[in-house]
């Protein structure tokens, strides 16, 4: 297993997206977590607020899009595609209560109980059913026994 390294993070948001202005989210999330099994990520996407949304459309090489009535603004030609996003999920938006603050990588992430709920709205999904049934493993294991947790990992895999 691969997974990309804070340097290396930096370098593809690197004049893009502000650190202290944006959270990983999707797949970038799951990666700062330790819980991406990809030997590379399909694509970095990080959360901004509406003001760093509007003016990365506007950047030239800029293309914005929409996926699941949730708006992003995608950076091709890089090592890794990076994705802009105004809101993922059931219009979760850029709100300092749904951020935690991930040491690893020095930036936020979208709260983990966030992510896992918001996870099927991206594009990339259909590759990341391990990874959302690892963190939904990470986040309710004490609360289940070891039936429910079996029953939860095949429902989480499944949907």
């Amino acid at each position: 297993m691969t997974t990309m390294r804070r340097e290396e993070l930096d370098a593809v948001l690197c004049g893009l997206v502000d650190p202290t202005a944006s959270a990983l989210v999707h797949e970038a999330a799951l990666m700062a977590w330790g819980l991406d099994n990809n030997v590379s990520p399909y694509a970095i996407d990080v959360l901004v607020p509406p003001r760093s949304f509007d003016a990365l459309a506007a950047a030239h090489g800029a293309q914005t899009g929409e996926h699941m009535g949730n708006r992003y603004v995608a950076f091709d030609g890089l090592a890794v595609p990076v994705r802009a996003w105004r809101s993922v999920g059931d219009d979760v938006r850029y709100e300092p209560r749904r951020l935690v603050f991930c040491e690893k990588f020095g930036r936020r992430c979208l709260r983990p109980e966030v992510v896992l709920e918001a996870l099927p709205s991206s594009p990339d999904f259909r590759f990341l059913y391990e990874q959302r049934a690892a963190l939904a493993e990470v986040l309710y294991f004490d609360d289940m026994t070891d039936e429910q947790l079996m029953e939860f990992r095949s429902y989480v895999r499944g949907i």
